[in-house]
């Protein structure tokens, strides 16, 4: 019954996928969390399955998190929840402008993005990207870090859209 229960799971999830628009050169290996430990997946998907170190990881349109290791069976994917995170990254507004790039990182337990021009306004609510590859959500500004005068980048805390510790089911991207 577990095994039919998670084959569904694993159709669902896929349907889901199937749905969204990411590019069309792009192909997904289907991979089961296997354990998690500070924001690290271990994967049930290694070198035999062509997985390679810098591999990411999607579910939906949303980024997951990057392979850091690989063995022959299995692998180890840093998550936005790992505290040695960092992406490069991107803000757009409601319209889709780039409006700021930055790098997002863990401070003290909650994601930010940091190094952004303070020439560059952003504000609550806009969304933050991947640089590369392109447009994978990561999640929201959540809060503008107030600037001193003397400062020459801004921070801003980040709310992420989607909790990867919530998932069974995740997708490498293989690209053709």
């Amino acid at each position: 019954v577990y095994k039919r229960q998670s084959l569904r799971k694993e159709s669902s999830d896929m349907r889901r996928l199937l749905g969204v628009s990411l590019p069309e050169e792009w192909r997904f290996l289907p991979a089961k969390i296997m354990a998690e430990e500070e924001g690290v997946f271990l994967i049930d998907k290694g070198r035999k399955d062509g997985v390679t170190e810098g591999q990411v990881a999607v579910f939906e349109n949303f980024f997951l998190g990057k392979v850091i290791s690989v063995s022959e069976r299995i692998s180890r994917l840093e998550t936005l929840k790992s505290p040695k995170i960092k992406i490069r990254a991107v803000v757009k507004n409601s319209q889709g402008e780039v409006k700021a790039s930055g790098l997002v990182l863990d401070a003290r337990g909650r994601l930010v993005i940091d190094l952004m021009l303070k020439e560059e306004k952003i504000e609550e609510g806009d969304l933050v990207f991947t640089f590369f590859p392109k447009n994978l959500l990561i999640g929201k500004i959540a809060k503008v870090s107030p600037l001193l005068p003397s400062e020459i980048f801004q921070k801003a805390e980040i709310e992420p859209l989607l909790d990867p510790l919530t998932l069974e089911n995740i997708f490498l991207v293989v690209l053709k």
